[in-house]
C-alpha cells in the first residue's frame, strides 16, 4: 500500500541521498534540477528562514515518489517546490510504474493542505500527471530539440543563413570549444560569471547571477556535478582568450541549455552561434536525443529549428485560509505583472530574459 509521510529535518537530505538519486535514475521525466545535487544546493544556499517539507511516498519500505517542498512564513505561509526561483524544471520525482498512485496521492494531499496555507508551485511541465489533478495556469513556454543520429544530417534542416553561420564559425581556425571539467571549472566559472554580466550591463541591466549567494549556489552545485558528468559547459576561446561560455547541463541521454555568457566586444564572430551549435553536435555525437532550450520561447531559438513546445505551469492553491487567500491573489497579480516582463524582454539573440535567480 502506498504511504505518505512528511519530514521537516534537513538531516534528511543527507539521509535521502542514495535513495533519491536511485529514484531520479529510475525516472522517465526527472532532469538536473530534480537531482539530490541541485536541490540539496538550493537548500543550502536559499534555505534560511525557511522549513523543509519533504513529501515521501514509500510501498513496502522503498521510496517509489518524491515531491521536495520547503514551507516560507513571511508574509503568509506558503509551501513551494525545493529549487524554486533558479530552477526551470520542478516536478515530483517517481518511479516509472508508480505515476498515476503517487500523483493521487499528491494532489489529495496538497488539496488538503490548501485549506491551511498557500501552495504555490512553479515551473511543472505539462505533461507531468500532477497536473491531472489539481487546476493550474501556465507560466512559461519551454522549445524541445529532438535530436536526430548524425550533426550533418541536423544542419542539413537549418535555414541556409544559419548553416552558413555555423560553418565560418567551425572553419575560423582562431576559435576554439573546450569542454569544461574539473581541472578547469573555476576557470570556467569566473569568465562565465564575468562575461554574462558583461553582456546584460551593456543593456544596462544586472542579468541573472548577480550576488556572492547565487554565484555560491551555482559553484556548489557544479562542483557536485562535473564529476558526475552533469556539467556539459563549454568555452569559446579567440587565440587562448575565453570570449564565451555556454552552460548546459545534462543527464542520461538529454542536455539542457541554461544560460550562456559572451563578450560583447567580439558579436561579429557569432559567439552565440559558435556555442549553440557547439552544444547541439557534442549532444548528438555523444548520443543524446533531446536538446531542451529551457525557459523561454525566444525568436533565436527557433533558428535551431525545434520541434516542440511544451508549456509550464504554475499550481496556486488556497481555500480557507483569509491570509492564504490574500496570498493567493498577490501573487496572482505578481504573475501577470511577471509575464508583461518576460514577453516584452524576449526577443534578444540570446537568453534575452534572465530567469529569477533567487526563491521568490
Amino acid at each position: 500500500m502506498l504511504q505518505l509521510r512528511i519530514s521537516n529535518r534537513p538531516e534528511r537530505l543527507a539521509e535521502l541521498k542514495e535513495s533519491w538519486s536511485d529514484l531520479v535514475l529510475a525516472s522517465e521525466s526527472a532532469s538536473p534540477f530534480q537531482t539530490w545535487e541541485w536541490q540539496s544546493s538550493w537548500w543550502n544556499h536559499f534555505g534560511s528562514g525557511k522549513k523543509l517539507h519533504l513529501v515521501e511516498l514509500t510501498e513496502g519500505g522503498d521510496l517509489v515518489g518524491l515531491l521536495p517542498l520547503v514551507q516560507s512564513f513571511s508574509p503568509w505561509r506558503t509551501l513551494r517546490m525545493l529549487g524554486t526561483g533558479p530552477s526551470d524544471i520542478l516536478r515530483p520525482i517517481i518511479r516509472p510504474g508508480s505515476e498515476t498512485a503517487c500523483c493521487q496521492k499528491l494532489a489529495e494531499y496538497l488539496q488538503d493542505e490548501a485549506k491551511r496555507r498557500l501552495i504555490d508551485l512553479h515551473q511543472i511541465p505539462a505533461s507531468d500527471g500532477l497536473l491531472a489533478g489539481l487546476p493550474s495556469m501556465t507560466q512559461a513556454a519551454r522549445l524541445l530539440l529532438d535530436l536526430p543520429s548524425s550533426y550533418d544530417e541536423y544542419l542539413k534542416g537549418l535555414s541556409k543563413s544559419l548553416r552558413q553561420d555555423v560553418l565560418k564559425g567551425q572553419k575560423n581556425a582562431s576559435l576554439k570549444l573546450v569542454a569544461v571539467n574539473e581541472g578547469n571549472l573555476s576557470q570556467a566559472l569566473d569568465a562565465f560569471f564575468e562575461l554574462h554580466a558583461a553582456r546584460w550591463r551593456s543593456r544596462g541591466l544586472p542579468g541573472a547571477f548577480v550576488g556572492g549567494r547565487v554565484k555560491r549556489f551555482h559553484q556548489q552545485w557544479l562542483g557536485l556535478a562535473t564529476p558526475l558528468g552533469m556539467n556539459r559547459m563549454q568555452l569559446l576561446e579567440l587565440d587562448g582568450q575565453i570570449i564565451g561560455v555556454i552552460y548546459v547541463m545534462g543527464l542520461k541521454n538529454r542536455s539542457y541549455f541554461y544560460q550562456a555568457g559572451m563578450n560583447p566586444e567580439h558579436k561579429s564572430l557569432s559567439p552565440g552561434t559558435v556555442l549553440i551549435s557547439g552544444a547541439i553536435q557534442k549532444s548528438i555525437e555523444e548520443g543524446h536525443v533531446l536538446f531542451d532550450f529551457l525557459r523561454g520561447d525566444e525568436p533565436y531559438k527557433r533558428r535551431w529549428k525545434p520541434q516542440r513546445v511544451e508549456e509550464n505551469k504554475r499550481i496556486l492553491l488556497a481555500e480557507r485560509s483569509p491570509i492564504a487567500l490574500a496570498g493567493k491573489k498577490w501573487n496572482l497579480m505578481g504573475s501577470q505583472i511577471e509575464t508583461k516582463v518576460r514577453d516584452r524582454l524576449e526577443g534578444g539573440s540570446l537568453k534575452s530574459a534572465p530567469k529569477s535567480s533567487a526563491n521568490p
